[in-house]
């Protein structure tokens, strides 16, 4: 389930985290725990890419938890 292809490329430095970010999630998943603890994620953000890449997580966790 490699999606390597589904945008141009994250700018350099983001794909390290968002990686380490898509493992959370589906550990996140996996337990059934939808709800994220937002500002323990936040810190773990070093850059502005990773927390706009959050906000799209979050929002589209939340869409999922409630349809």
């Amino acid at each position: 389930m490699s999606s390597h292809q589904e945008s141009a490329g994250p700018p350099p430095g983001m794909e390290k985290s968002k990686s380490k970010l898509k493992i959370w999630l589906e550990n996140q998943y996996r337990n059934g725990r939808y709800s994220m603890d937002m500002a323990k994620i936040m810190r773990q953000c070093e850059s502005w890419c990773d927390r706009h890449f959050l906000a799209f997580l979050f929002i589209f966790s939340e869409i999922m938890r409630f349809s």
